[in-house]
């Protein structure tokens, strides 16, 4: 009984390991937006998100409309405290042609797109694990 509980716990401590060694993985969000945007007018893009920061020409007849800064983003809870990504860099760009059509999108802002495996974290848990495995094993003889 002692030796099936011993493996047990060896075997919830490796399962909460693997799921522990896995960290988020950030992709840049403007595939996204352009699928969102691109193709909708220009008084959707202003009522949605209201007066732009600034409005330039992209030199093709069309306009550039950009809303930038002070937004901060932060990493959930996977460290102790919010930690910070990036402050007042976030822009978005909406490149909108002489007809008023959105076609095209640039921003500097991230996504979280699934979740990377760490293979330091699992290597160190996985020693750690067969350390505990082998002085188990020592103690039962």
């Amino acid at each position: 009984m002692k030796r099936f509980i011993n493996i047990l716990l060896l075997l919830a401590a490796l399962a909460a390991g693997a799921v522990s060694c896995t960290v988020p993985r950030y992709v840049s969000a403007e595939p996204a937006f352009n699928d969102e945007w691109v193709g909708r007018s220009y008084s959707e893009i202003v009522q949605t998100f209201g007066a732009p920061d600034r409005e330039v020409s992209d030199g093709q007849g069309g306009s550039i409309v950009v809303y930038e800064g002070g937004i901060t983003e932060y990493l959930g809870s996977y460290y102790p405290g919010p930690t910070i990504i990036r402050r007042g860099e976030n822009y978005m760009q909406y490149f909108v042609d002489e007809d008023g059509t959105c076609y095209k999108v640039l921003t500097d802002r991230v996504i979280q797109d699934g979740r990377r495996f760490y293979l330091m974290g699992t290597i160190s848990l996985a020693t750690f694990v067969a350390s505990l495995l082998v002085g188990l094993i020592a103690s039962a003889n």
